[in-house]
């Protein structure tokens, strides 16, 4: 069964409102210019990791680094999502859409 584009959109819109992140909530490292080279590039990245080893502030940091201002956020982790399946991403995608317009080219 589909997940509902109106489950879908409650999600992104909660999602939106927690984004802010504080600009103390990471600490800055010495690879800044690897970073930047990572937010200019074009190909889909992959990070992976053990839990809480900072996955997710390292994607906000690059996200605020490359500055295109048209991108789509979206967490895996909230717990409304445990029945999503591979078929759900048109869903999400097609929600996306509908919330923010096509202009957005990056997924995070």
């Amino acid at each position: 069964m589909a997940i509902s584009p109106d489950l879908l959109k409650r999600i992104i819109l909660d999602q939106r409102e927690d984004e802010h992140w504080p600009q103390n909530a990471y600490i800055h490292r010495t690879a800044e210019k690897d970073l930047e080279r990572l937010s200019k590039n074009k190909e889909i990245i992959v990070l992976s990791g053990i839990r809480r080893c900072g996955k997710s502030v390292l994607l906000e940091h690059v996200r605020r680094i490359s500055k295109t201002g048209n991108d789509y956020y979206f967490n895996f982790e909230d717990e409304r999502l445990v029945n999503f399946t591979v078929e759900d991403f048109e869903v999400l995608h097609q929600t996306l859409i509908s919330l923010y317009g096509m202009q957005n080219n990056f997924y995070f």
